[in-house]
């Protein structure tokens, strides 16, 4: 009789800790959801106002990623805080690696800046002579005129970026993006460069 009620005893014990072990894995996962969901929040934010030091800032170090350097950067950075929105649709995780889908509704600059290459290469073949400095300012001048003489409502587009993250002792980074990133974020500029320059 004694030996029966060990054996409940036992069984009891292990019911509680099996419990308590599954209420702890999904408060866990509920964490690290809300985690990855806040380390997305955070880059997103910081895409729509293209502040590369802060989008930075959410992806691991040993990641890389393409940033639009100046003067199309600001650009990209006019076109995102004007147009940019987006929601957290689905957050998933898988041990130590987890995944966000994000629906993005940005501005598709492939026109505007395929234009704007074009018009700077054939402005530079007759002022070669130019400084970097006005050359600049010339390709962000044509960037403007462009932006502004599309059609917004037909470069206005919607797409769902996957966004992977991996848990590092200092928390959830983002490591990597799906392929749409590069006209999600960065307004379509390296299609746009590649058709002009890597025919």
């Amino acid at each position: 009789m004694k030996r029966y009620t060990r054996i409940l005893l036992v069984c009891a014990i292990l019911t509680l800790l099996f419990q308590t072990a599954t209420v702890f894995g999904a408060g866990s996962d509920t964490r690290n959801r809300k985690r990855i969901k806040t380390r997305t929040e955070k880059f997103m934010k910081a895409a729509k106002s293209y502040d590369i030091e802060k989008m930075g800032q959410n992806i691991h170090k040993d990641s890389t990623y393409n940033i639009i350097p100046e003067p199309m950067g600001k650009a990209v950075r006019y076109m995102n805080k004007k147009h940019m929105k987006y929601s957290i649709d689905k957050i998933t995780i898988k041990g130590r690696e987890g995944t966000a889908k994000v629906k993005v509704t940005y501005f598709d600059g492939f026109d505007v800046f395929k234009k704007s290459l074009k018009s700077t290469v054939s402005w530079y073949a007759k002022n070669r002579s130019a400084s970097t400095e006005k050359i600049q300012k010339k390709i962000y001048s044509y960037a403007c005129t462009y932006y502004n003489k599309a059609s917004k409502k037909k470069s206005i587009k919607t797409a769902t970026m996957t966004i992977n993250l991996k848990h590092y002792s200092s928390g959830w980074f983002i490591v990597s993006f799906s392929d749409n990133y590069a006209a999600a974020i960065n307004a379509n500029y390296t299609k746009a460069y590649n058709a002009v320059f890597k025919k």
